[in-house]
């Protein structure tokens, strides 16, 4: 019954619901058609044949859906479904439904358009020649969809499901179930007998395009080797493009006449899995150990170091999620032997298919804070939820941030007052980067314009001194230093005029932009900077 709405492109969704009585559904298939007369003349009630119940085994299943629309509303159907839906593990408070079904029934739907077709205009009472071309317009599959089968397995399964569940069908929910109905092997008996028609369609095009490239003097394009048995969406699409003619001369008896598709026995199987949308935690990390690396660092397989900044997070977050995978996102990365101190460096933990995400609140996150801030290597900060628009904010903080650094700095020349007192009166000192040697193996051989704001020179003795640096996101702070062989100019050695090197680097804050308050904060943090191993 549902597949005769959907033929006749019937859109009243309560009838796909609870069904109709079929002079009913004659009269508005009449309306559909545009017809003088309703095809209710000489309806007789013992022609029907009812199917209640889908799954009894001597029930032929629908000709066009395989019997899925059969199974929509069928309450073993449902509750099954439902059970297997509650048995993936998830938390949802509503759904998204999607579905796929076999290719076969693409096929079937085209033939029984056209067998509807010649059974229609065979009738005696619609023998104009007008009504026979309403008739041939309306069921063209090339002008006129039907109601696409998932469309309305949705809307009869959808609320029925949402029954069992005791929750609410939404169509943009973060929830999914993907049901799958399945016969692979009436799919490749659907699809052989096509191979000889699509195979000379295919050959007709590309001898065509050939004659358009010569025309055009152009480069001929080669025949593309194709298996036209193999049911696939480009197969399906070939085979509903051809002409009517070829394409019902498979479905035609000795006396030419159209038949309809094949009646089905067999009860098509299900698959079913869930996935939920990725949950987006956001905060800032700070990092105190210098044998730390951000993401795990692996060479051949082996890793270097016993952990990184992403796993000491994520084994305190994940666990309350119960996810698939997740990734680790961040704002740009700080050297394995950099500390990242005040206001720590932004990431994202992109959160992948979790099955529990409703019951983890924002108090759970802060429960999360507190216990990875119990780790005296790495501590995160601001924990809160996000979505994809956070990844604007982290490459914002990567290029447009400015940022502070504290440096230890060792010089082979003695160190004077005069020299700390020139580098604390300069001031946006343009630099030429050229792509440190030391990263020259992962990064484009380039020159790097970048600005350094600030410079606070502290003396520690004659040969010390530590050297705070407020610069523009992306600066090379151990080049700024040492001159990466002159690689980088000016540079702390240029400017003191001797060999000088980096001992230790600490990023102290990230600030938005290079101000007069910012320059303040600054200053005052360089007071009370602590040096650590």
């Amino acid at each position: 019954m549902r597949c005769i709405f959907r033929i006749f492109r019937i859109e009243t969704i309560d009838l796909y619901k609870k069904g109709a009585h079929h002079t009913e559904l004659l009269d508005k298939i009449s309306s559909q058609l545009n017809l003088s007369k309703s095809l209710t003349e000489n309806y007789d009630s013992k022609n029907v044949i009812y199917s209640e119940n889908p799954s009894h085994e001597n029930c032929q299943y629908c000709a066009t859906c395989l019997g899925i629309l059969q199974k929509a509303d069928n309450h073993d159907h449902v509750a099954d479904v439902a059970k297997r839906v509650v048995n993936e593990g998830f938390e949802f408070k509503s759904f998204k439904f999607t579905i796929r079904i076999p290719l076969a029934t693409g096929i079937r739907l085209a033939q029984m358009m056209y067998f509807v077709q010649k059974e229609i205009q065979n009738e005696e009472k619609y023998k104009e020649e007008q009504e026979q071309q309403e008739i041939k317009k309306f069921f063209d599959l090339k002008e006129n969809a039907t109601i696409d089968i998932k469309t309305a397995v949705k809307w009869v399964l959808a609320p029925n499901l949402a029954t069992h569940l005791n929750v609410a069908p939404i169509a943009d929910d973060r929830f999914i179930i993907n049901l799958q109905y399945k016969n692979p092997e009436l799919d490749v008996t659907e699809f052989a007998p096509y191979e000889k028609l699509i195979s000379q369609a295919h050959i007709d095009q590309w001898q065509e395009r050939i004659q358009k490239k010569l025309k055009h003097n152009l480069p001929q394009p080669e025949l593309r080797k194709v298996n036209f048995t193999e049911p696939s969406n480009s197969n399906q699409e070939r085979i509903l493009n051809l002409p009517s003619y070829a394409f019902m001369s498979l479905h035609s008896d000795e006396k030419g006449n159209y038949l309809p598709p094949k009646t089905v026995t067999q009860e098509l199987q299900f698959d079913l899995d869930c996935s939920h949308a990725a949950v987006f935690v956001m905060g800032n990390y700070l990092k105190f150990s210098r044998l730390l690396s951000q993401s795990p660092w692996e060479v051949d397989g082996k890793k270097l170091y016993e952990t990184s900044i992403q796993e000491e997070i994520a084994k305190i977050v994940m666990p309350y999620y119960q996810p698939k995978d997740y990734k680790f996102h961040t704002g740009g990365r700080e050297d394995i032997d950099v500390r990242m101190l005040g206001n720590g460096r932004p990431f994202v933990l992109e959160i992948l298919d979790p099955k529990k995400s409703y019951s983890v609140s924002e108090d759970k996150l802060k429960e999360m804070e507190a216990i990875i801030n119990t780790n005296p290597m790495v501590n995160a900060i601001g924990l809160h939820y996000t979505n994809e628009k956070c990844f604007e904010v982290l490459k914002e903080s990567e290029t447009s941030k400015v940022k502070a650094y504290a440096c230890m700095v060792v010089s082979e020349k003695e160190i004077t007052q005069q020299d700390v007192d020139n580098l604390n009166n300069m001031r946006d000192i343009k630099l030429q980067q050229k792509t440190p040697l030391r990263v020259l193996h992962r990064r484009t051989l380039m020159i790097r314009e970048k600005v350094i704001h600030k410079l606070k020179a502290v003396y520690v003795n004659e040969h010390y001194m530590v050297l705070f640096v407020m610069s523009s996101a992306g600066t090379y702070i151990k080049e700024f230093v040492h001159g990466d062989l002159e690689r980088t100019k000016p540079n702390v050695g240029s400017i003191l005029g001797g060999e000088v090197d980096i001992l230790q680097l600490d990023v102290m804050k990230l600030y938005t932009k290079f101000d007069e308050e910012s320059e303040a904060d600054f200053l005052k943090i360089c007071e009370v900077y602590e040096p650590g191993l």
